[in-house]
Order: C-alpha cells, then structure tokens, then sequence
C-alpha cells in the first residue's frame, strides 16, 4: 500500500479498511448462522461433517483474520497520514 496523495485518498483509504473489516468480521458470523441453522442436525448426526467441510470453516476463519488485519492496518495508515497533514 502507498502513501495517498491527498485527503480524498486518505479518506477513500479510510473507507476502504473499514469495508475490509467489516467483511472480515462478517465471515465468521455466516459461518455461526450455518451452524445455528443446521444444529438439530448436526446434533442429531443426520448431517455428518466432512474434512472437506471442516477445511473450509478454518479457511474462511483465516481469511476473516487476515481481512481484518488488513483493514485495521489501512485504516491506521490513513488516519496517521490525516493527523500529520493537519498539524
């Protein structure tokens, strides 16, 4: 990521972390909601989970984190170069 050149890009940068980490929280939301959805299920053992379906619940919660990460670091730049332009 590069410096912006002015306040609007600052501010787009802004924006833009806040939408990676809203993403990246909501990630792992869906994956709760699935569950909650299919307890009786997965309780009952109607629905067995498979490798493949497990894998995919820790992939989606790594990118969640590395989206979250990614935002909160975009959001921390841009904010940084805001108040250093305005002192």
């Amino acid at each position: 990521m590069e410096d912006p050149k002015n306040s609007e890009g600052a501010w787009a940068g802004v924006l833009n972390g806040a939408m990676f980490t809203v993403l990246g929280a909501a990630l792992p939301g869906l994956i709760l909601w699935q569950v909650l959805t299919h307890w009786r299920d997965l309780v009952s053992g109607a629905h067995e989970m498979t490798w493949l379906e497990a894998a995919q619940g820790v992939v989606i919660v790594g990118l969640s984190a590395q989206l979250i990460s990614l935002g909160v670091s975009m959001i921390a730049r841009h904010a940084r170069w805001l108040r250093r332009r305005r002192t």
